[in-house]
């Protein structure tokens, strides 16, 4: 892994941060395999699935498999996975009833 690589891929989580993408950077996964070669992936805010610094879509994922043949298999792998979940914001409401208020400790002995 160079550090030429390692820079660009901290500027691209940090662009994926400053779009609201992800809170911050601490959960990103890095693979690199004996030539040098780095993918790295994270789940973002809405639980959607970052890949060097991006939203996995089709042509992203197309683009991954040209630029870095070595991960292509796990690229699929990606999209197919992916492709399955619902992000956070889709999502309708759990339908469970409120949290009840907290009660002050010692409130049950009229304290």
């Amino acid at each position: 892994m160079t550090q030429q690589e390692m820079q660009r891929l901290q500027l691209a989580w940090d662009r994926a941060i400053e779009a609201g993408l992800m809170e911050d950077g601490t959960d990103v996964n890095y693979r690199v395999i004996p030539d040098g070669s780095v993918l790295s992936d994270a789940i973002g805010a809405d639980g959607q699935l970052l890949v060097d610094g991006r939203e996995l879509t089709g042509q992203w994922a197309a683009e991954l498999r040209r630029t870095k043949p070595a991960f292509a298999g796990l690229v699929d792998n990606f999209e197919q996975i992916s492709s399955r979940w619902t992000k956070l914001s889709a999502m309708g409401a759990c339908g469970h009833s409120p949290a009840r208020p907290a009660v002050r400790p010692g409130a049950a002995f009229g304290l």
